[in-house]
C-alpha cells in the first residue's frame, strides 16, 4: 500500500445562528399581524363583513354595518394571489452601527428569513451585493460573509412588486419612499451609542 498526502483546500462558511432570540420573539407577532392584514386586504372583491378583531386595521371598518348592528364590523376582501414576502437587509455603511448592533441585525435578518422560508409564504431575499433570490441558503451565505460597506441605498433599486416587505435597516423610516413604506414592516436599528429603538410597523 502506498499513500501520499495531498493538500485539498476547503471553504467552510458558518451561517448566522437562526435560533429565536429575544428580539426575534418580540417582533415576530407584530410582523405576522401586519403581513396577515396586508394579505387579507389586498384584493378588490368583498369577501365578507365580520366582527372587528383587535389586529384589524381601522381603514377596513364598515361604518354602515357598524351603525346598523351597533357593533364594530370590518370588510374583508378576497385575496388575489398567494402571500408574497420580500425580506430586505439594507446593509449600512461603515461606522453607522456599533459592531454588536450590526451582528444583532444580521442574526435577526437570518432568523426571520429562515422562519418565513418554512411558512406558507412565497419569500424572496434582497440585499446590496446580492442578486434577488428565493434561495434561503444564498441569503444565509450572504449574511455569513457580509460587512458594512458603502452602497447605493437598496430602496432605490427595489423592483416594483406586490410583495409585502420586511426591511431591516439603519435608516430612519421617513427615508423610505411612501409607496414602499405603505407595504412594509420596518425594523429600524440604532446609531452608535444609542439604545436600539423598539421596532415599529409602517402601514398604509
Amino acid at each position: 500500500m502506498k499513500t501520499r498526502r495531498i493538500n485539498l483546500p476547503r471553504e467552510v462558511v458558518a451561517y448566522p445562528i437562526v435560533e429565536p432570540t429575544e428580539q426575534f420573539l418580540e417582533v415576530l407577532p407584530m410582523i405576522t399581524g401586519e403581513f396577515e392584514t396586508f394579505a387579507r386586504g389586498r384584493g378588490n372583491d368583498l369577501y365578507l363583513i365580520r366582527e372587528y378583531m383587535p389586529d384589524d386595521s381601522a381603514r377596513h371598518v364598515d361604518w354602515k354595518a357598524t351603525a346598523r348592528t351597533g357593533a364594530l364590523k370590518v370588510r374583508e376582501f378576497s385575496r388575489e394571489d398567494e402571500r408574497k414576502l420580500r425580506v430586505v437587509f439594507d446593509n449600512p455603511t461603515p461606522g453607522v452601527l456599533l459592531p454588536a448592533v450590526y451582528e444583532q441585525a444580521v442574526r435577526l435578518a437570518a432568523s426571520l428569513g429562515w422562519h418565513f422560508h418554512h411558512e406558507d409564504v412565497e419569500v424572496s431575499f434582497v440585499a446590496p451585493g446580492l442578486e434577488p433570490t428565493e434561495d434561503v441558503f444564498s441569503f444565509l451565505r450572504y449574511l455569513a460573509l457580509v460587512e458594512p460597506q458603502e452602497a447605493t441605498p437598496i430602496f432605490s433599486r427595489l423592483r416594483a412588486s406586490d410583495d409585502y416587505n420586511l426591511i431591516v435597516t439603519a435608516r430612519a423610516a421617513a427615508e423610505l419612499p411612501a409607496p414602499l413604506a405603505a407595504r412594509s414592516y420596518v425594523i429600524s436599528l440604532a446609531a452608535p451609542g444609542k439604545t436600539p429603538p423598539a421596532p415599529s410597523p409602517i402601514s398604509s
